[in-house]
């Protein structure tokens, strides 16, 4: 799909560079007005994983709508995720907690993680860092063990369910989810069960799954389409409430891990679809201009190493460079971050360029494998630009 709009690797930019904004701050004392609005513009990236979620949706969709006829669906499907996703984490894994130790004196910081690494290997630390079994180096990735969770079992309901009744489904899902972080968030549950489990956060994967059956739909595009540009205005009016009223919109907040997690699904929704609707259509709007924009789509192209690297990269900066990374009181803290958030992702955006073209590349080669076939009496699947209707 970013083939053909490559609007959405701009999208993936953007998800990414908010995520690093938010992992690499360093904290620090909040003594001033400029650092307190530096700290919540920073804080605020944690979004990313939200955009994040809502793009996967909207792709994943995407794809299994438009081969759900092929005869090797399941297969093409599968095997093109494992050899986009496995590789990498699995090298990473190994290095990490296997090659690693036996080569250097592993950090006490980080050592902890080693007795919780099953749920590493199995995509499962979503689950288990709630519940307090930290991850040091790897508690990012609870949002790649969403996703895998989401690729496991989301072409079995594709195959099963028409438009129609996936469609109800994913109106389902993301009420059932604002409903069960409303219920737990009352109860007084841990806010990182409302962060992290897949049952909480399915919301912003099935309204980017919306998005995609919307864009296949042309009546239903066609009524949604009048109502697009003042929705988006109310949302983000809603959005820009919550952050004055939580002062930040804090990622463990109630009001933003009830409401505010679906809010900003469905801006990122409209994000996406208005995106994705005027490249189409050939329209150089204001925000296709920024996502088509060089630095966000090389952001884009690069953003799974990024984001597999950041967390890890920055955990052992931390523990190596500790007293030269402690913030100074007042307006002296902002340069040292500057220095720092401008250097941990050169070093970062350099492991991940290697890592996709020595290890990623290859393994995306194979993926013509796995190409979807059309069925017998067909001459090919339908395209991602022959599923978007043209403007009215």
């Amino acid at each position: 799909m970013a083939g053909h709009f490559p609007v959405l690797d701009g999208v993936r930019g953007l998800a990414i560079l908010l995520v690093l904004l938010h992992n690499f701050n360093l904290g620090g004392p909040i003594d001033t007005a400029l650092t307190k609005v530096v700290d919540v513009g920073l804080e605020i990236g944690w979004v990313g994983v939200q955009l994040f979620f809502v793009l996967s949706g909207f792709l994943i969709t995407g794809i299994l709508v438009d081969t759900k006829a092929a005869p090797n669906y399941y297969s093409s499907f599968y095997g093109r995720r494992v050899l986009r996703i496995f590789p990498l984490y699995y090298l990473v894994l190994i290095m990490y907690f296997v090659v690693v130790p036996r080569v250097v004196d592993v950090p006490a910081s980080v050592r902890p993680g080693q007795q919780h690494q099953v749920w590493l290997w199995t995509y499962l630390s979503n689950w288990n860092v709630p519940l307090g079994r930290d991850l040091p180096g790897f508690s990012h990735f609870w949002s790649l063990a969403v996703e895998e969770q989401f690729y496991l079992v989301w072409p079995l309901v594709v195959q099963a369910l028409n438009a129609q009744a996936l469609l109800r489904l994913c109106l389902g899902l993301t009420g059932a989810a604002l409903v069960l972080r409303t219920g737990l968030g009352l109860a007084g549950a841990d806010p990182g069960f409302n962060y992290q489990f897949t049952l909480c956060r399915m919301d912003g994967l099935a309204i980017g799954a919306v998005v995609a059956l919307a864009l296949r739909d042309p009546d239903l595009l066609r009524t949604l389409r009048p109502h697009l540009r003042r929705a988006g205005w109310a949302l983000a009016l809603v959005m820009l409430a919550l952050v004055v009223a939580t002062r930040g919109l804090p990622s463990l907040g109630f009001w933003t891990q009830t409401v505010g997690y679906t809010a900003l699904a469905l801006l990122c929704a409209l994000l996406i679809g208005q995106a994705a609707l005027a490249t189409a259509a050939g329209r150089r709007m204001p925000i296709v201009t920024l996502l088509t924009a060089r630095p966000l789509r090389t952001l884009g192209k690069y953003s799974y190493g990024i984001y597999v690297f950041q967390r890890p990269l920055h955990v052992w900066a931390v523990s190596a460079l500790g007293p030269w990374l402690v913030p100074e009181a007042g307006l002296h803290r902002l340069p040292l971050l500057a220095a720092y958030l401008l250097a941990a992702t050169a070093v970062t955006f350099a492991a991940a360029l290697l890592s996709y073209h020595l290890v990623e590349e290859p393994f995306l080669r194979l993926k013509r494998l796995f190409t979807p076939q059309a069925p017998a009496g067909l001459p090919s699947l339908p395209t991602v630009s022959a599923a978007i209707p043209p403007p009215p």
